[in-house]
């Protein structure tokens, strides 16, 4: 008698499939961010940070820089500890109470993006003049050639000056969720479907 044994090996370049659900649209991203489920399992799994408290009860504004350095990126896992590019995020709001980001990056020659966004939304908790805040919003970008739209996680440690207009940002973390490209022929963006967590580095 002949025994035959197959063993199954993972192969290297097998990318896991992430446990949580990956959000395809601005409002199914706000009703997940508001579930505890999955924003336990999304940061445990990406490392991603999230200020889970409920809608943020102030209007903020100003800019701030984070610039990224990849920890995760669940397409392309050999991208963590990528430096990519300096960005500067810029949240402003109107006296009607409307809030939008937009973000560039700065002091890169190979790196070119800029976005603006079309939904906001806004949760954090805090004292006085600090507050942990996490904004998440849709937005629709440019890199080179290449147009996008992406889902975005931003969450730090805000402090705030006068009207509060935003003096520093700690500990910063971002997401981004890639929903749609335009032709890309030089691989420019990230491929619709990827989650990418970025650190301030």
């Amino acid at each position: 008698m002949v025994v035959i044994s197959i063993s199954c090996t993972k192969s290297e370049d097998e990318v896991p499939v992430p446990s949580y659900k990956i959000p395809q649209s601005f409002e199914e991203l706000k009703r997940l961010i508001d579930d505890p489920e999955w924003v336990n399992k999304f940061t445990s799994e990406t490392g991603m940070t999230i200020a889970n408290f409920g809608d943020l009860p102030l209007l903020f504004y100003g800019t701030f820089d984070i610039n990224h350095k990849c920890i995760y990126d669940s397409a392309v896992p050999n991208n963590s500890q990528t430096n990519y590019a300096l960005y500067t995020y810029s949240l402003n709001h109107n006296n009607d109470g409307f809030d939008s980001m937009s973000y560039e990056t700065t002091q890169s020659t190979n790196y070119q993006d800029s976005a603006a966004s079309d939904s906001t939304g806004f949760q954090g908790i805090g004292t006085g003049n600090t507050y942990t805040i996490t904004t998440y919003f849709k937005s629709h970008g440019t890199s080179g050639n290449v147009t996008y739209t992406a889902l975005w996680i931003v969450t730090g440690n805000a402090t705030f000056g006068a009207n509060f207009n935003i003096t520093n940002f700690a500990n910063a973390h971002s997401c981004l969720i890639m929903l749609s490209k335009s032709a890309d022929p030089d691989n420019r963006v990230a491929q619709p479907g990827t989650v990418r967590v970025f650190v301030n580095q």
